[in-house]
């Protein structure tokens, strides 16, 4: 029996793991510095966005940047699982603050972004292959 995490392992996982549970899963240690900075990068441009004036080029502005910043975030390689949860714990807080609980396959679109990006990292094709 191998002790290494696969990729199959992960997503069975993720999907068998209620949504409600990920805070506590993703508390387990601290998150990576790069991702705790993505997460603040996030948060500024996110309040920046939604206290910024009436002007649609402060709008468009703000906008950009929040978007620009999600995707940094999104697409950072993760050091591991804990990272990983941390990243979707964040992602879906910040989803279910904008739009509520998802309703359709299009909703949370920045989650499956994050989980595809780490499935698809270097680092975890090469442990995935070693199994």
């Amino acid at each position: 029996m191998s002790t290494q995490t696969t990729r199959r392992a992960i997503v069975a996982g993720i999907a068998a793991t209620p949504l409600a549970g990920l805070p506590a899963l993703a508390g387990a240690a601290p998150l990576s510095e790069a991702l705790t900075q993505a997460i603040a990068r996030h948060k500024a441009s996110r309040d920046a966005f939604l206290t910024c004036g009436d002007s649609d080029a402060e709008i468009n502005a703000t906008g950009a940047v929040e978007r620009e910043a999600r995707w940094e975030l999104s697409t950072l390689p993760c050091d591991g699982v804990n990272d990983l949860l941390g990243k979707l714990r964040y992602l879906i807080d910040d989803e279910r603050r904008d739009w509520g609980e998802p309703e359709f396959h299009e909703s949370f679109g920045c989650v499956v972004v994050a989980v595809d990006a780490f499935l698809n990292s270097a680092d975890y094709a090469s442990e995935e292959e070693q199994a």
